[in-house]
């Protein structure tokens, strides 16, 4: 060490460090030394030894280094969990706690904050330095930087994208609101019912939730039956019957009204379930390996199409109004393409197979089976001829009841470096922008319904929006 002032030696802190890292008020000094796995801390203005954490384990994997701003906390990185060290009665440098947080880290503290970010799992996690808790977890594409204010009332995020968030942290620590508890717990798919009173959502850790929408949101019920992700959800045509798929490789039946009654398909998954559809009288279950099709009443196996001979990444389900064609979209894994086939139910065979230029979002087969309609990821629109795969327009004339509309417009939302709700209207050919949303709102994602659009925020939110 030396006077940066002057230039004078101060002392020397013996050899094998890789990094040093001063405290904002310069009081102490943090080195971490790869070679013995360890932690040292030091008097930033005499160079004095003060303590060390030796034989940390995983410490030697360390990828990001940090300490507080008058040297109290020493926080080290590596790449699934963050060590927090601090004085523990004698010792200057006891290990205080361990906290998990997946993938590549950038580390900032405050006062009495330790903010983390991961840009493997999309999140900024803010921990009470004085409660030993995590107070809140905010979501944003791809955080790659963090840093507080000197004063403790900012934190700023940098995004691999080039965007900047900044927030502040009064009203962060601020008690939650019901719309936001869920903070923390991303939501994976959301359906509505199909008079639309009701909306069901499946979140990150299993839990399936259903909401009365012409209540302000009010909740109806709420179950933690799966073991992990809900990935897809889909009401009967009558409503009376709500479908769960989960990447735990099961699917569950729900009473469609009240969210009650849970049954467990008893059937061995080859992988996550991707999608699920009902029809007047059947269930169909999507996995990226094969779909299988049950009685809706009875939950006795029907079929099994195998998918196999693709190479699928994401399938996405639709029957015909009766029930006797089921379309499928399966979404290539090396390419930006989609395969689609619609399946004869009763004769077991496919009557019809084309590919589409596009990932397809969602797809939607016209009551009578001859055409689909396909939301697409750009946000775009497609008709497709079921018999030729020829992409076809479609006029003011035919009856487009049968798509996914709010107030009878086909809406789609698309996202780039600003997010839009597009409209398609029949006799323009063309997408029309009908709603903008602020780069900083957070947008990941929108389902549309006949009067009414559900808004999922990054931070993980979610906004019922009427006109």
């Amino acid at each position: 060490m030396w006077n940066g002032s002057n230039g004078e030696f101060i002392a020397c802190l013996g050899d094998g460090h890789v990094e040093f890292i001063f405290s904002r008020d310069g009081s102490r000094l943090a080195c971490f030394t790869k070679k013995v796995h360890s932690l040292t801390l030091w008097n930033g203005d005499s160079g004095y030894f003060i303590g060390a954490a030796k034989d940390v384990g995983d410490v030697g994997d360390v990828e990001k280094l940090a300490i507080s701003d008058d040297g109290s906390f020493l926080a080290a990185a590596s790449s699934d969990t963050v060590a927090l060290w601090g004085r523990a009665g004698r010792n200057p440098l006891s290990h205080i706690d361990s906290i998990e947080i997946r993938g590549r880290i950038a580390l900032a503290f405050s006062r009495d904050l330790l903010a983390m970010a991961s840009y493997i799992d999309y999140t900024v996690k803010l921990y009470d330095l004085r409660s030993h808790t995590i107070i809140s977890t905010l979501r944003l594409p791809v955080p790659t930087s963090l840093a507080i204010s000197p004063d403790s009332t900012r934190l700023a995020a940098g995004c691999h994208g080039g965007d900047v968030r900044l927030w502040d942290i009064a009203s962060i620590k601020a008690p939650s609101n019901p719309a936001s508890k869920k903070q923390s717990n991303r939501v994976w798919a959301l359906a509505f019912s199909p008079d639309r009173p009701r909306l069901a959502a499946g979140f990150h850790d299993g839990t399936v939730e259903l909401w009365n929408t012409d209540q302000a949101g009010q909740t109806i019920a709420s179950h933690k039956l799966h073991s992990n992700s809900v990935t897809s959800l889909a009401f009967s045509s009558d409503g009376e019957q709500l479908a769960s798929g989960s990447w735990d490789k099961t699917v569950r039946v729900w009473e469609g009204r009240d969210g009650s009654t849970s049954t467990v398909i008893q059937y061995t998954f080859p992988g996550w379930l991707r999608s699920v559809a009902f029809s007047s009288h059947l269930l169909a279950a999507a996995t990226k390996g094969d779909i299988t099709i049950w009685d809706r009443k009875t939950l006795c196996l029907v079929d099994t199409i195998n998918l196999s001979s693709l190479s699928v990444l994401k399938v996405s389900l639709s029957f015909s109004m009766g029930g006797s064609l089921l379309a499928i979209a399966c979404e290539a894994r090396c390419s930006n393409a989609s395969n689609v086939t619609v399946w004869d139910i009763g004769g077991r065979a496919v009557i019809a197979a084309f590919k589409v230029n596009s990932n397809i979002r969602r797809l939607t087969l016209s009551p009578d089976g001859s055409k689909v309609f396909a939301e697409i990821d750009n946000g775009g629109f497609r008709f497709f001829d079921v018999y030729t795969g020829n992409a076809i327009q479609q006029t003011g004339r035919h009856d487009l009841s049968w798509i996914p509309n709010f107030n009878g417009i086909p809406i789609s939302f698309e996202r780039g470096h600003s997010s839009h709700l597009m409209g398609w209207f029949s006799e323009r050919y063309e997408r029309i922008p009908l709603l903008h949303f602020p780069t900083e709102v957070g947008i990941s994602r929108v389902t549309v319904g006949p009067s009414i659009l559900v808004v999922e925020c990054e931070d993980g939110r979610i906004l019922l929006v009427r006109p």
